[in-house]
This record gives structure tokens, C-alpha cells and sequence, in this order.
């Protein structure tokens, strides 16, 4: 399970801070101690918590179902082992409690605990150091197909929480992309929840909006905010990727012409 981060310097912002805004947006008065800001209006603390964390899975959801590469991330799993029967009728499948290879499970190769769906997944055969294929394997939506096993799987599809195979006769390595998730928020130690930073660059807007749609008396009143707040932080997550790509691509035509 991933954890929050809290090293100096990280460009995030904490979640005293989102409160604070959100609670400006409501008219409410801000608070005058620095720790003292895990409530809104005049709710309890553990109200503000839980609309906080419902606000979180909000904004992850809506972040995810547009793309955002923040909410994305990738794990290798080597040494898969070889399926354990050749009937092409029996599949095998990798999941968090292990992987079943038609025959026998094998808890020590598992998908990762903050995997939220799989996005891809390639494949290449374990103990060959060459890069996996460009083209990740098929995504079977409807069903895997049925046919005499082979050295790869070549397809898979997720169902019930499991990425289904149809087994292959050689052991391999697999690159699965993700779409992840952040843990609820919650007392740490002696840090209070109020006071973790919120791991989503430039979320502030998101956030704020979406804990304010949280309270009851706002809400509807900031659900327009909400998807206005969501779709500049996509265009603003786009427009650094398409800089990216520009200076990449000034780079490499630099390059051919013999100078950087």
C-alpha cells in the first residue's frame, strides 16, 4: 500500500491547506492556530474527516476516468511459471492472492495492493535480457479465445479481479500500467490527518471544490466548480506533456544533424 509522502521540499500541498480553502469558499472564518483547521463550519473533526475522504475518492475517481498520469503506474512480475496442464479449456490467472497456474496456486507472485484495474500488459519470456514488445498483448473484453497453449499467453482479460491468461508453456515476464489509488487519509503517529500532504500535484482547485460539495448545505452549488476545476487541471497535465514531447523531439532532430 503506498504511503504519503513527507519528504522536505515536495511541490504538494497538505490537506489543512485544502480545508482552509474550501472553508473560505464557504464563508466559514478561517482558523487563527496552525493545527486546529480539521473541522468545517462548525462540524466535529471526525466529520471533516470523513468528508475529506469522501471528497478523495471523488477526485480519484473523476482523475482516473480522464487519465490522469498521476493516477497510473507500472510493476514488473518475472519468472511466471510455466501453466500447469495443457487443456486449453483451463486458464490461469494472477491475482492479490497469487497466481494459479491451472493447477497449483503460487502465492509469491501477486498483482500490487494499490492496483486499482489493469491498463496493459506485455509479455516476453523470462531469462532473455530484451526489451519487452512495443505492442502490449490483446485485451480480451469479451472472452479469452480457445487454442492449443503456447510458449506465450499472447491475450489476457480482467474479470472478477483477476488478470486471466490462457497459460503459457514457457516461463515469462510480465510489464502490467495500472490505474492506482491513495490510501483514505488518517492519523499518523503524532501527525495529524489534517497535516499529510495531499500526493496529487496541483489538485488544490479539485479538492477544494469537491470537500465543499461535501457539506450538505453546499450541496449542488459547486458541482459545476468541480468539473470546470478537473478539466484545467487535465489541460494543464496535457500542455506539460505535449511540452515534453516537443522538447524530446527537438532533441532527437538536434541529434541528427550532429549537434544537441
Amino acid at each position: 500500500m503506498p504511503i504519503f509522502p513527507t519528504a522536505t521540499g515536495a511541490p504538494y500541498s497538505t490537506a489543512q491547506n485544502i480545508l482552509n480553502r474550501a472553508r473560505q469558499r464557504l464563508g466559514d472564518r478561517l482558523p487563527t492556530l496552525a493545527s486546529v483547521s480539521g473541522k468545517l463550519l462548525d462540524s466535529t473533526q471526525a466529520f471533516a474527516l470523513q468528508a475529506f475522504n469522501s471528497a478523495w475518492h471523488v477526485v480519484q475517481d473523476k482523475l482516473r476516468y480522464v487519465g490522469c498520469s498521476q493516477l497510473k503506474d507500472e510493476t514488473l512480475i518475472t519468472g511466471l511459471p510455466v501453466t500447469g496442464t495443457t487443456d486449453p479449456a483451463i486458464e490461469n490467472t494472477l491475482g492479490w492472492q497469487g497466481y494459479f497456474d491451472g493447477v497449483t496456486l503460487w502465492p509469491a507472485f501477486v498483482l500490487p495492493s494499490n492496483m486499482r484495474v489493469p491498463l496493459n500488459v506485455w509479455e516476453r519470456p523470462t531469462g532473455i535480457s530484451v526489451p519487452f514488445p512495443d505492442r502490449p498483448n490483446e485485451n480480451m473484453v469479451d472472452g479469452l479465445p480457445s487454442f492449443v497453449k503456447a510458449p506465450l499467453n499472447c491475450y489476457w482479460m480482467w474479470r472478477a479481479g483477476l488478470i486471466r491468461m490462457p497459460g503459457a508453456l514457457s516461463s515469462v515476464d510480465l510489464r502490467i500500467t495500472f490505474s492506482t489509488f491513495f490510501p483514505d487519509f488518517a492519523d499518523s503517529g503524532n501527525t495529524h490527518w489534517f497535516d499529510l500532504n495531499v500526493p496529487i500535484i496541483g489538485i488544490e482547485e479539485v479538492m477544494a471544490n469537491a470537500l465543499c460539495e461535501q457539506v450538505p448545505a453546499a450541496k449542488g452549488k459547486f458541482a459545476a466548480d468541480l468539473e470546470s476545476s478537473i478539466a484545467q487541471f487535465m489541460a494543464d497535465e496535457i500542455g506539460q506533456k505535449q511540452r515534453v514531447n516537443i522538447q524530446r523531439r527537438a532533441r532527437t532532430y538536434g541529434r541528427g544533424r550532429g549537434y544537441y
